[in-house]
């Protein structure tokens, strides 16, 4: 379902607030995800980090919603010149 942009405004705002001020722990980075998951209705929400040395991106974060595989472990080592920004 598509969120209008005040809803999304608000949503944004919210997190912020939620957030902000919070340790950012492996627990807090994981609530961050579900939330962004399940606000936009998602299946999963990942945070990939680079390695610039090596050039390659590796997925350090990843929330699934239930009944969903997590990828994780399959998301390691991606060349950055594979990856779309």
């Amino acid at each position: 379902m598509a969120k209008d942009m005040s809803e999304q405004e608000q949503a944004i705002r919210q997190f912020l607030r939620d957030y902000l001020d919070k340790v950012k722990d492996e627990q807090t980075l994981n609530s961050i995800l579900q939330s962004l998951g399940e606000y936009y209705e998602g299946d999963r929400a990942y945070i990939f980090e680079m390695h610039r040395e090596r050039r390659v991106f590796n997925n350090t974060f990843e929330w699934c919603r239930e009944g969903v595989t997590s990828e994780i472990g399959n998301l390691q080592n991606i060349p950055a010149d594979g990856m779309e920004c």
